[in-house]
């Protein structure tokens, strides 16, 4: 029942913004070159779904995205173990560390571009770097965040330090690891439409700059659209997940029994 309540706000929603759309348009006689109402928004999208051009331009980007994701994911999970269990490692990369996070990822883009080439590799190492950091902080966070109690209960165990990691600290940290992975799916979509602008030759973003540049608005509008669809739609099934994964956390027990 709750998840069929979710549905019908989220219906409910779509058609209220949709209403005030086409009002402001109809009232405020706004330009259809500045912002076309909803039907010829919708004969765009249908169109280019018909002729496979926003098929082939969604699948290219969600590529971007899964990919980028996975590969920041694992590499940013796997040195936030690492770095939340060696002090002598958090000394020697710290600075280094820093450093590459607080540099404007974004603002690197053109120098991935100039040093990857136009192809997928450039795209998917802007991706990679924007997950990456909030993956391994969030992963580092979590695991030196386990509290006490749980670790003098694996020492009593004499439970080896593997056996202790992914017992205990892996998956008490795990509500801190998808709180980073959201933040960085958010960056994921973010960093392959930016890709895409600046050097695209298919994708999402592509399609953004194409129906810009031949001043087909509700073509641009439906490429919009459909990016927010796609992060939606990743956004969910990571949720999915982590209800899935966390259904012995307290937070997560009635997620999980209501779906």
């Amino acid at each position: 029942m709750k998840r069929w309540g979710l549905v019908v706000h989220y219906v409910a929603t779509l058609v209220v913004l949709t209403a005030v759309w086409q009002l402001y348009v109809s009232v405020g006689h706004v330009s259809s070159f500045l912002l076309p109402a909803p039907l010829p928004v919708l004969t765009a999208l249908l169109a280019s779904l018909r002729s496979g051009q926003l098929v082939s331009a969604t699948a290219q980007t969600c590529l971007e995205i899964l990919v980028g994701f996975g590969v920041g994911s694992v590499l940013g999970v796997a040195l936030g173990a690492l770095l939340s269990r060696s002090e002598l490692l958090r000394t020697a990369t710290g600075s280094l560390l820093l450093f590459f996070q607080t540099a404007p990822k974004i603002a690197l883009a053109p120098l991935f571009i100039l040093w990857f080439g136009l192809g997928l590799l450039s795209k998917l190492v802007l991706v990679v770097s924007l997950v990456f950091f909030p993956a391994m902080v969030a992963t580092t966070v979590g695991i030196s965040s386990v509290p006490g109690p749980f670790v003098d209960l694996a020492n009593l165990l004499g439970l080896r330090p593997a056996q202790r990691f992914f017992r205990i600290q892996l998956p008490l940290a795990l509500p801190d690891i998808f709180a980073g992975l959201k933040v960085g799916l958010v960056q994921a979509v973010i960093g392959a439409i930016v890709a895409e602008w600046m050097a695209g030759n298919a994708g999402l973003g592509y399609l953004m700059v194409y129906g810009d540049t031949t001043f087909d608005t509700p073509l641009l509008i439906a490429a919009i659209l459909m990016t927010v669809l796609v992060s939606v739609v990743f956004t969910g099934l990571l949720v999915r997940v982590e209800t899935r994964l966390l259904s012995w956390h307290a937070a997560y027990a009635g997620e999980g029994g209501s779906s």
